[in-house]
Formats: C-alpha cells, sequence, structure tokens
C-alpha cells in the first residue's frame, strides 16, 4: 500500500479478531442490529442519525402514546439508566439527498415530537430523558450508533442507513465494530460533531468525552494461542475520514487485479474526475452500481456516461442498481479482502481533499480475508 499523503491525516487503524467485527448487509438486517445494540446498552447510547423522521418516533396515525418499536426501545434503554443521546445531523438538504421533508412544519413536528417522548418518560417516573443535544445540528452527513454492550462490550456501527429516517426497505450497508480504541475514537468525533457550526461547548460534548475518557486503551499482551488466532484470522480497521475517501480509491487502483465494486445511491458529474479517471488505467474488472440520479444529471448524460466508459480500453461498467427497491449502500471494495463502508455517495458527493469539513463523511475500511465475497454475494439480487 503506497504512503498515505501528507494532507492526509492519520486515524485510528487497529488489528482485530474476525470475531469483533460483524458486517450487516440488507436493510432488515440492519434493522435488527440496530435493535439489538439498543436493547443491549448498558450504560451509554449515542445514536448519529443524518435525518429523522416523525414515522420512526411514533407509529403511523397515532394519536395516543404509541411509539415506534425503536422509541420503545429507547424507553427500555432509558429504565435501564442508559444515558441516550441522539445527534441529528442535518436539517436542510444536501445535493444527494431525496425524499426529505425539509419544510419548518415537518422540522418543527419531529422536535415536538421527540420532545413529547421525553415527557412521556417523565409521566412514567423514568428519571433518566433522551438528550438531543438542544436540537443542535452536527452538520455532518455520518450515520453511526456507539454503545457498550453488555453482552460483547464498547461498539461502534458504521453505516449508510439514516437510522432514524429509514423505512430500513432498501439494501443497506453497515459494520459493527467491538473494540474499545475505535470506539474512543467515534467517541471523540462525536463529541466534536455535537457542537455543530457554533463550535460551542456544551454538557453533552462533556458527557460523551467523558466516556471516551473511560478507555484508556493499553496495549494488551496476547497469548501464544491469541497470537496464533490473529495470524489465522486477522482483520485491520482503518478510521475513514470524508477527505481520506479518494486516497482509498487510488489505492483500490494500485492494487486490484481481479475486481473493483462501487455502490452508491446518488449519481451525478462529480466522479467524473476523482474516481473514473483513477480508474480508467486499472487492469482489474470495474463495476460501479448506483441508485438514483440527482437533479444534476439527465438521463441522456448518464447514457453517454456509460457508453463512454464501457468503451475504455481498460472498460468500467456503470450501471443502474439491480435491487427493487433500490440500495442505498455506499461502498468500495476490490479483489477479495479489501472493503470500505462509509456515508459518502461516491457517485454523487465531493471528498476533496481542499474540503475542511473532515467530519461530514464517515466510513471505515477493513482489510481481512474473503471480505469481499461476503459483500459481492448479499449484494447480488
Amino acid at each position: 500500500m503506497p504512503e498515505i499523503e501528507k494532507n492526509v491525516p492519520s486515524t485510528t487503524s487497529i488489528t482485530l479478531n474476525r470475531n469483533q467485527v460483524d458486517f450487516i448487509y440488507g436493510g432488515q438486517e440492519t434493522e435488527i442490529k440496530f435493535l439489538e445494540l439498543i436493547n443491549t446498552a448498558q450504560n451509554y447510547l449515542i445514536i448519529h442519525s443524518t435525518f429523522i423522521g416523525s414515522w420512526c418516533i411514533k407509529r403511523k396515525n397515532s394519536e395516543d402514546e404509541q411509539y415506534s418499536e425503536y422509541f420503545e426501545a429507547i424507553r427500555e434503554a432509558l429504565k435501564r439508566e442508559v444515558a441516550v443521546y441522539i445527534l441529528w445531523g442535518k436539517t436542510s438538504l444536501d445535493s444527494d439527498d431525496d425524499d426529505y421533508e425539509k419544510s419548518h412544519a415537518e422540522d418543527n413536528k419531529v422536535k415536538n415530537l421527540l420532545s413529547e417522548f421525553n415527557d412521556s418518560c417523565r409521566r412514567e417516573g423514568i428519571m433518566g430523558i433522551v438528550d438531543y443535544n438542544q436540537f443542535r445540528r452536527t452538520e455532518s452527513h455520518a450515520k453511526f450508533i456507539i454503545a457498550d454492550s453488555a453482552k460483547r462490550g464498547a461498539c461502534v456501527m458504521v453505516s449508510s442507513c439514516n437510522f432514524l429516517y429509514s423505512r430500513f426497505n432498501r439494501f443497506e450497508a453497515s459494520v459493527a465494530i467491538y473494540d474499545d480504541k475505535l470506539v474512543r475514537s467515534y467517541l471523540r468525533i462525536a463529541a466534536n460533531i455535537s457542537m455543530g457550526n457554533n463550535y460551542v461547548n456544551s454538557s453533552t460534548k462533556k458527557e460523551i468525552n467523558s466516556y471516551a475518557n473511560q478507555y484508556k486503551c493499553f496495549t494488551k499482551r496476547n497469548s501464544p494461542q491469541e497470537v496464533r488466532n490473529l495470524q489465522e484470522d486477522k482483520f485491520t480497521v482503518s478510521l475513514v475520514l470524508k477527505n481520506q475517501h479518494y486516497y482509498y480509491i487510488d489505492v483500490a487502483c494500485n492494487e486490484a487485479t481481479k475486481i473493483i465494486y462501487i455502490t452508491s445511491d446518488f449519481i451525478n458529474s462529480t466522479p467524473e474526475r476523482p474516481i473514473y479517471d483513477a480508474l480508467r488505467n486499472s487492469t482489474a474488472k470495474k463495476f460501479l452500481f448506483y441508485s438514483k440520479r440527482s437533479d444534476h444529471i439527465s438521463h441522456e448524460e448518464i447514457n453517454e456516461t456509460m457508453k463512454s466508459l464501457d468503451g475504455l480500453r481498460e472498460p468500467i461498467k456503470l450501471r443502474q442498481s439491480p435491487h427493487k427497491p433500490k440500495h442505498h449502500a455506499k461502498v468500495l471494495a476490490w479483489d477479495d479482502n479489501d472493503i470500505l463502508i462509509t456515508s459518502l455517495n461516491w457517485l454523487s458527493s465531493n471528498a476533496s481533499e481542499n474540503q475542511d469539513d473532515k467530519y461530514h463523511e464517515i466510513g471505515v475500511h477493513i482489510n481481512g480475508p474473503n471480505v469481499v465475497a461476503e459483500f459481492i454475494n448479499k449484494f447480488k439480487p
């Protein structure tokens, strides 16, 4: 792997056993894992969702206090005295987000429903309530959950899924990683983005940082058997910030000898230089899948791009997703052992290095035996 350029910041990289990494592919599968993390949290639970929909809070057409199973699970977590934080990513629509009710009326409706949920918990005599960070937006497009599972320890789930906006009916890609060091890094990120664009310290930031401080992450001396297990089934996991994504495109192009797979929700003209140009000279088979076009590109332009890429000396196969309903996964995978699961729409968003909002998109790169085949087998309908 080439050296990381100086202007690409170094981030957390760890070596794990296979049983510390859960890949979750599919909408229903992501929903199951989402509920599992809520149900097993013992001290804290932090949910970062880019958007929040009223349908994820209360049951449809419910005039009484019939909340969704997600919020009923959160209620049970509060009863267990779990500290619950919901961080709300964005109010305004990004160019590659669709189906988002961005009216002030919908925004206020969501705020009111969230406040009413806390009121219902108080009426029930529950001591703790959900911390909504004063409804301050993080302005991040990342999607993650951090929790300390009573069963398996500290965990972060990184996903393409808007947990509190999704109907879990599209193909999603997520990975849950059980490791104190990575969790500590994500807790620091959650604390930082909780300030939003105001850069004002808050009790939410201080409390989340206090959880990060619990993880000292001393180097552990492995037993001989543990060393053998690591050697046999070793996974290397690296945190990927927004401006590092194109670096991994270059790595894939340099390393891949068999296949490069990219999945994106939206497509527009953004990837013309950073992705298409990088892929041109790769001799690996290249497959790029998108679900929908953005408003910034026409059907005719997409068809022209497809023909142009198909006609290259080393063809690039750009195709619309075969999934019904469409996929929402954002993945870069190459050959057998490398996959990057992220919030970034590869074929429509700009992750250039001159963008200073490094936490706007976050993913994880995993290198491990046969991780790509597992994804492709699940992705193919």
